[in-house]
């Protein structure tokens, strides 16, 4: 299943490092961390309904990014919550993803 996110929070992920770009000096990180520069990085997130191994080698994790390897990122267990999104949605409720 396939759902957007709201328009309005990848806006805000895509413009947060010209907003605030100082933000991650904000965050409270180990002294050997800060010198870092995270990049905020907006695509499309897989979910699936169990944990997956940070092993690239894992098979599981090798089939999901060979069927979609447009997949920035593989979020565990989340793909409850984006069903329950579209169950609110199909019962007409106003919902988003965020």
């Amino acid at each position: 299943m396939d759902i957007s996110t709201d328009a309005a929070l990848t806006s805000a992920a895509r413009t947060l490092a010209v907003r605030q770009p100082v933000w991650y000096g904000e965050l409270d990180q180990p002294e050997e961390l800060r010198h870092l520069s995270p990049r905020i990085v907006v695509g499309e997130v897989g979910s699936v309904d169990r944990v997956v191994a940070d092993d690239p080698a894992d098979p599981s994790l090798v089939r999901i990014m060979r069927d979609r390897p447009e997949l920035r990122a593989v979020a565990m267990e989340g793909a409850d919550a984006a069903a329950a999104v579209l169950n609110a949605r199909e019962m007409h409720r106003t919902v988003s993803l965020a």
